[in-house]
């Protein structure tokens, strides 16, 4: 989870507390007294008991002749030291001013015993009691400029953006060219998000003073929001550019980096931020996400933990170090840390969708359980009461051209976007109109996904109340969700209820526990009769595989590269490989000592991840040697890969997806055993669609048997893989017109069901 900071209101850098307060001094003696309030209140949220800022602090007051405030100040300071003479000499100068003369000679006094070699104290003394109290603060222009601007800034920070502005225009009737009110205007504009007009200010600010760092970090701010990625670096360069140690705009430039996908400056921005300020904790955690992405998940861990003890209630530090613990396949630990981001920050979406998934990785998972939590999850964050769905106008004409709408973040090179392919390609253009609306950055598979749609609406930048309301105006009639609880959902858009029929679909193997999700696709062997009583959804079945594959374009050709020694591989995630799975692969491995195991996944060669893997297999006296563990590979790399294997393992209770079809595809045997769960049963049906029902087992003892039995039968084995590609590319697996037809006609009959339950 990424996080973005705000629109600044000030010009607070974020240094040491020595820096700081030299830096707060020094604006004081140029009377820029406005710089040195925001770096003193910064010094006191650090360090309450800082006397000098709070000293400060009053001698602002002082010269602005708010000698209320000031007194209570310098009585604060004196609270904290009694042992400073020249904060009795600025309370009691103060108090004189204030007409309380007799109090002021008491703390002089006070002040002269402290110093009593201090000759300017009786001076003081004299010079107080003979001068007279300056002008009222009303007739001082500054002064009411600087009390407008503290009213304003503390109005925006309490979410009252409307007196924060009037605030701020009340400052441009006496000084119309006032910077920081300008920029402060544009945050407030933001916030009430007129983007544009806030842009102007921020513009306006920058035309009268081209280094003013803050006005440029606020446009990036806002360009970011916009979409306007590139404008925004150019803005937060500029912003560095000015001021070097501007920590806020080093870390949002990563921020963005991250979502181009250009790690390598993601990391150095993230890590510049760190340098200047090594308390960040924000950094930190956004470090850590970059560093999964590259499969540096050990490294990744570290960084949130870092996060985490610099703030302890850092609830996206938490979210991090539970995606980072997933990689490194401690799923337990990764479960907690997300219990412990949604117990700080209750609505957190992401984490409680993170904490669902990762659930169905759990040993001994049942259905129950999953429909339990899930469900709960709905109820709590979307509860009837408090949702108010859309009203739908569609034409309930039952055989009309159907306009089916997809959500998804992953229309890309992802397993989903291959799922897509197909279907998109062939779906009847008399039957059903296709729009999606995608929340991913586009590459080459996007693109032709694009070309074989009716409608494609970008949605990186649209929040779920503005994609809802859309989705509702191009009269969708039934809404198909690509994602559950997986990265990018938007499964509030759906609590929404924007289309009439909603069902879910590919991306997530379970309930989605939404009231408001009708469906979900299924096959016989994914969801067995009798099991609907475990989703919130009714269940269709499709007539073959709930999937239809496209294989990439850049898929090699068989070549098996293979040794004289058996290899078992798994190219599978780290999360799936737990316990359970190392036990029975140790048996496999201790009957058939010829065997070598190939493992592949990003972040499976992190040390944490091969300690836990081959420590296992050591200490029951299997040669390490035997067992080799790769990380991330780019695909086609990847797919190469399986030519150096003779046999596929899956897992349990997750099944591989995409990398049971990609191992059939390249002619390598998967044996798998039917799971307890929707989870733990890709490989099962993606086996049985293609005829390979041999390599279906009921349990894992079955399962460890089969494996051995397979390779010590050398003839068996070259039936399974004689053309096996063939095999797949003639099964239902990978017909697309076929599967788009049965869908289009599944489609079909749940909105004539529809049509029929909403006649007038």
């Amino acid at each position: 989870m990424v996080e973005q900071q705000t629109p600044k209101t000030d010009g607070q850098l974020q240094l040491t507390i020595n820096e700081m307060f030299t830096q707060a001094t020094e604006h004081f003696q140029a009377e820029r007294f406005m710089e040195t309030d925001k770096l003193c209140f910064d010094i006191i949220k650090k360090d309450p008991n800082h006397i000098g800022a709070i000293n400060l602090l009053g001698s602002i007051a002082k010269k602005i002749n708010r000698h209320d405030m000031a007194v209570k100040l310098f009585q604060k300071a004196i609270n904290i030291d009694n042992t400073e003479a020249f904060l009795f000499v600025n309370l009691a100068d103060s108090l004189n001013k204030l007409g309380q003369s007799k109090e002021a000679v008491k703390y002089l006094k006070i002040a002269s015993q402290l110093e009593p070699e201090n000759g300017q104290i009786s001076k003081y003394l004299k010079d107080i009691l003979s001068k007279q109290t300056p002008n009222t603060s009303a007739d001082n222009p500054q002064q009411k400029v600087y009390d407008l601007l503290q009213k304003g800034v503390a109005f925006y920070q309490s979410g009252n953006l409307n007196k924060a502005m009037l605030c701020y225009q009340n400052i441009f009737a006496i000084q119309p060219d006032n910077v920081v009110a300008l920029s402060c205007m544009g945050a407030a504009l933001q916030g009430l998000g007129k983007l544009d007009l806030a842009i102007d200010y921020y513009q306006k600010a920058i035309a009268i003073n081209p280094n003013y760092a803050e006005a440029f970090y606020n446009l990036g701010v806002a360009k970011k929001e916009q979409g306007n990625l590139e404008e925004a670096i150019i803005s937060y360069q500029k912003a560095v550019a000015i001021n070097p140690d501007y920590v806020g705009a080093h870390s949002n430039l990563g921020i963005i980096f991250f979502e181009q996908g250009r790690l390598e400056e993601a990391i150095k921005s993230y890590q510049r931020a760190i340098a200047i300020n090594p308390d960040y904790a924000l950094a930190y955690s956004n470090l850590g996400n970059a560093l999964i992405k590259q499969g540096k998940a050990d490294l990744a861990v570290e960084n949130c933990q870092k996060a985490i003890v610099i703030k302890p209630d850092h609830a996206e530090a938490y979210c991090n170090l539970g995606n980072a613990l997933h990689v490194v396949g401690k799923v337990d630990e990764a479960i907690a840390s997300y219990q412990k981001a949604v117990a700080i920050k209750p609505g957190y979406i992401d984490a409680q969708s993170n904490l669902l998934l990762t659930s169905h990785y759990l040993q001994n998972q049942t259905l129950q359980n999953l429909f339990n939590i899930h469900k709960k999850w709905a109820d709590t964050l979307f509860p009837s009461s408090d949702i108010q769905v859309y009203s739908h106008k569609n034409d309930i004409s039952q055989n009309r051209k159907l306009r089916i709408g997809f959500v998804s973040g992953d229309l890309r090179l992802h397993p989903v976007g291959y799922f897509m392919l197909g279907l998109f390609k062939h779906h009847p253009n008399t039957e059903l109109e296709i729009f999606c609306y995608a929340d991913n950055k586009p590459d080459s598979l996007t693109l032709e996904l694009q070309s074989y749609v009716d409608g494609w609406v970008a949605t990186q930048h649209m929040d779920n109340a503005a994609l809802a309301t859309h989705i509702n105006n191009d009269a969708i009639d039934i809404l198909i969700d690509l994602s559950g609880h997986t990265a990018h959902n938007r499964l509030s858009v759906f609590a929404k209820k924007p289309a009439p029929i909603q069902i879910s679909w590919a991306g997530y193997v379970g309930t989605t526990g939404l009231q408001t999700m009708d469906w979900l696709i299924a096959d016989s062997h994914s969801i067995y009769e009798g099991e609907e009583k475990y989703y919130t959804e009714s269940i269709i079945r499709l007539p073959n595989s709930w999937l239809c594959y496209t294989p990439p374009k850049f898929t090699p050709a068989i070549n098996p590269q293979l040794t004289n020694r058996f290899v078992l591989g798994n190219f599978g995630n780290t999360a799936k490989i737990n316990a359970t799975m190392l036990e029975v692969w140790a048996k496999i491995l201790l009957q058939c000592p010829q065997t070598d195991f190939l493992l592949i996944y990003r972040g499976m060669d992190s040390s944490s991840n091969v300690k836990r893997v081959k420590n296992y297999f050591a200490k029951i006296g299997i040669d390490i040697n035997r067992i080799t563990m790769e990380g991330s590979l780019p695909h086609e790399e990847l797919l190469q890969r399986y030519n150096s294997i003779n046999l596929a393992l899956d897992t349990l209770p997750y099944s591989g997806g995409l990398t049971t079809l990609e191992a059939l595809w390249m002619g390598v045997p998967v044996v798998t055993t039917k799971g307890a769960t929707f989870a733990g049963r890709h490989a099962a049906s993606f086996n049985s669609t293609v005829g390979l029902d041999e390599l279906v087992t009921d349990t894992l003892d079955e399962y460890a048997q089969l494996v051995i039995d397979l390779v010590s039968n050398p003839q068996r084995m070259n039936n399974l893989k004689k053309d096996l590609r063939n095999k797949v590319a003639n099964s239902p697996l990978c017909d697309h017109k076929k599967f788009s037809q049965d869908l289009s006609q599944e489609l079909r009959k749940v909105w004539v069901k529809w049509c029929e339950n909403n006649q007038h």
